[in-house]
């Protein structure tokens, strides 16, 4: 009866989502369940933030040079997606809450889990990560989206449509390390497994984006008639401004993505000699501010070696202090900070 129920009245994609989740679980082995449980209750406790993401691409590039060696670099292929992912998990504790909180920190443990078991798998931890390069440029990664969230049931069910992919690609991948190295190989995802993905990623991503710029038309029509039509407490109201007047001052800042051109240099390759120099060591134990400098020729490598100094700062976090870094390029830079008249 409830199968009917379900084929005539399409269930929520809030539970459909719910459900995938609960699938890739019960496909956990006992250890694995485990770990995921105790990452989930932590994420509910402290939601994941950009320095999660910052660390989790370090730890993979981290151990793809362990295993494979050379100079690959598939973390900050990742960087899109996995901001998009952490973002819905913060979504959750800010503006939803309760059984949607468990949700969205399911989708954040789910794929930090399936990421780290499949990056000793280069084949296809490589097609993965192209797969999510792609689609993480298109990924819904707003500013705006704590403040509009709540306002549109659209945008909520485009959201879950989205990460439903992002699970079920996680899945598929898990069930193929229940099988046989040859099993494995004879479904190791073609070609027309990656376009359907990226052709559902697309879908969902231009109906959020659509939605986005609808509903941030809509804010700009309001703010100019001075109407408020959302109807809220009067801390969540002030948290809500509070949002707003960040956003106002950060967009009036540079616009420069120094994260860009950090991901473009961090691609260029892997090293650590700089863990093993006794002056870089004494920098990063300080607990007072001080400046470490490197000088060299052009082409010498201090530009790789400050990227992956940010993935070593990352993954060594004290006290969960942030992470702050800056990277710039020559032209672009100064065409960046150049304001109007």
């Amino acid at each position: 009866m409830s199968t009917l129920l379900a084929r005539i009245v399409p269930l929520k994609p809030e539970i459909r989502l719910a459900q995938a989740i609960k699938q890739f679980e019960m496909d956990l082995s006992d250890e694995q369940k485990a770990a995921f449980h105790s990452n989930k209750r932590q994420s509910c406790h402290s939601p994941p933030n950009i320095h999660d993401v910052m660390r989790l691409t370090a730890e993979i590039d981290r151990r793809v040079a362990g295993n494979v060696g050379g100079g690959r670099c598939f973390g900050t292929r990742l960087v899109n997606v996995l901001e998009a992912v952490q973002q819905f998990a913060a979504l959750g504790d800010i503006v939803v809450g309760g059984s949607q909180n468990m949700i969205a920190c399911g989708v954040w443990s789910l794929v930090r889990m399936t990421l780290l078991m499949l990056v000793n798998a280069s084949s296809w931890f490589d097609k993965l990560s192209e797969l999510f390069m792609t689609v993480g440029r298109s990924a819904p990664r707003y500013q705006a989206m704590t403040l509009l969230y709540p306002r549109s049931r659209k945008l909520q069910s485009y959201l879950s449509e989205y990460f439903l992919v992002v699970v079920r690609i996680c899945h598929d991948l898990l069930k193929l390390t229940r099988k046989s190295m040859f099993a494995q190989f004879v479904s190791l995802m073609t070609e027309s497994d990656m376009s359907s993905y990226r052709s559902d990623f697309d879908l969902w991503a231009n109906a959020i984006k659509e939605e986005m710029n609808l509903l941030m038309a809509q804010q700009l029509q309001e703010q100019s008639r001075h109407l408020v039509s959302i109807s809220k407490t009067s801390g969540a109201e002030s948290y809500r401004k509070k949002l707003e007047d960040r956003h106002r001052i950060l967009n009036s800042c540079s616009t420069y993505d120094y994260q860009t051109t950090w991901k473009e240099i961090r691609r260029c390759g892997n090293t650590s000699w700089f863990t093993q120099q006794r002056e870089y060591q004494d920098w990063k134990g300080r607990s007072e501010s001080c400046t470490l400098l490197y000088s060299g020729g052009l082409g010498s490598g201090k530009s790789i070696s400050l990227a992956n100094m940010v993935d070593d700062l990352n993954l060594n976090r004290k006290d969960n202090l942030p992470v702050a870094y800056f990277f710039f390029a020559g032209m672009t830079f100064l065409k960046a900070i150049t304001t109007p008249a």
